[in-house]
């Protein structure tokens, strides 16, 4: 079952059952008399949900949504290589799963997650200097966020971060539109 596909440094398919590159007749450029060849590169298998692409790296969920996946295709190993990058903050991960991400590129870049419970994470991302850092954060007065999606700044140069936060106040539950600048 295909969850999603990512343009990269070749076509990166992420299905149910695990993690594929498409490419033209013997590794050559995809045209209208090579057919295209679809390759493993991976058994981790991906959830359906949408990936980040930054640069040459594709971000994904492993399938279970409890794993945050880099693919890249490695010069030293001559092949795609997909790491787990939420190892070293795997308790971040144990009561909640990925449903959802975000890019915001500027000023520092953050990958955003909402958790099934309704936790945002963050993971600051420099692939170039080596940063991978994760960070929780939970909303006052017991806001729940259920959605994230990242925009371009109107008039700076960075991204601004857009949530859906469900509150209960008085005893009426609401949703709210809010951001993060």
């Amino acid at each position: 079952l295909l969850q999603w596909a990512v343009s990269a440094e070749q076509l990166l398919i992420g299905a149910e059952s695990g993690e594929f590159r498409m490419v033209g007749d013997v590794d050559g450029p995809l045209t209208a008399t090579s057919p295209p060849l679809v390759r493993p590169i991976g058994d981790f298998g991906s959830a359906q949900i949408e990936p980040i692409r930054v640069g040459l790296a594709a971000l994904f969920a492993q399938r279970q949504g409890s794993k945050l996946r880099e693919i890249l295709f490695t010069q030293a190993a001559q092949d795609y290589q997909a790491p787990d990058r939420s190892i070293l903050s795997g308790h971040l991960l144990e009561t909640g799963t990925i449903v959802q991400m975000a890019y915001a590129k500027e000023p520092t870049p953050i990958v955003w997650m909402v958790r099934s419970e309704g936790v945002l994470l963050g993971l600051t991302y420099e692939r170039q200097e080596q940063i991978l850092a994760w960070h929780r954060h939970t909303m006052g007065g017991g806001g729940l966020v259920e959605s994230v999606w990242t925009i371009p700044h109107p008039t700076k140069n960075a991204w601004q971060t857009w949530l859906v936060v469900r509150r209960t106040i008085g005893g009426s539950t609401t949703r709210y539109v809010e951001y993060l600048d």
